[in-house]
């Protein structure tokens, strides 16, 4: 019996309008009250999801967790902190240069700030409803070194483009958890860090076996928990590339309650 739901947000648990439907609010409701966990795994900050953990009644709750930062973090939604995996200074402020000689749209996430450079207006649109960003100015992360960097990434609406790109951070890799996501983001953590192994951290932290997780996505970023998880599971809007990594494709896409199908399917039918 699977006893936790662990699902990436952007295109998957969100919708085109970043709300999730009140058909899924009211899923996700009665599988908590049947004691079914339910987590928010993001590459964003804790501090992104409050308001949707209000939504969802899951805010200020010490036994909630959410993982954030492509599995850099997890805490409760009280806001204490589990397990921080940060990324070394050097190697963010080198990472950083690259992208400022390059000119393409760089995103600095700390355990503090989401720091931002040479966005496009199609990026600062997508952003917009998501986070908080702190425009930063500077030429290389001198002025902001004591704060704790978590992980850092390109951005371009072009994937072909950051494919490309990747070539200029070969030397680092060996040091880096590299993904994609959302179809315009290259995003870099410390090597190890990813949201599989945000999940494998849950897991033991709640001692609820991995076979008894489902988790959902939808891009590449989320394929390390999808492979860890008891049941990989991928929205019908998932990418094309990678849809037969996925345990099963719904046939719901973000936009279409994907949790109460999940529920409907892989919980509630196993309790019948």
């Amino acid at each position: 019996m699977y006893k936790a739901i662990i699902t990436d947000l952007d295109e998957t648990l969100l919708n085109d309008q970043k709300e999730v439907s009140s058909q899924d609010i009211e899923t996700i409701k009665r599988l908590r009250e049947q004691g079914i966990r339910f987590v928010l795994s993001t590459g964003r900050p804790y501090s992104s999801t409050k308001e949707l953990l209000q939504t969802l009644g899951m805010d200020e709750k010490e036994d909630e967790f959410v993982i954030s930062f492509n599995g850099g973090a997890i805490q409760n939604t009280e806001g204490k902190l589990f397990s921080l995996s940060g990324m070394d200074y050097d190697l963010v402020n080198a990472l950083f240069k690259i992208g400022k000689e390059s000119g393409i749209g760089i995103h600095v996430y700390t355990t503090e700030n989401t720091y931002v450079t040479d966005l496009d207006p199609d990026d600062i649109a997508h952003i917009q409803g998501r986070m908080a960003i702190t425009d930063y100015g500077e030429e290389d992360l001198e002025r902001i070194r004591d704060e704790h960097f978590v992980k850092i990434l390109y951005s371009k609406s072009d994937m072909d483009y950051l494919k490309a790109f990747r070539e200029k951070i070969r030397d680092y890799e060996d040091q880096l958890e590299v993904s994609y996501s959302s179809g315009r983001y290259l995003e870099m953590n410390k090597k190890g860090v990813s949201k599989g192994s945000g999940l494998l951290a849950f897991s033991k932290l709640l001692d609820i076996p991995k076979e008894s997780i489902i988790a959902v996505g939808d891009n590449f970023n989320d394929l390390s928990m999808i492979q860890e998880a008891g049941l990989g599971i991928g929205v019908a809007n998932a990418n094309a590339d990678i849809k037969d990594q996925f345990d099963f494709i719904l046939e719901s896409t973000n936009n279409e309650n994907p949790i109460t199908e999940i529920a409907g399917k892989f919980i509630e039918e196993q309790e019948a």
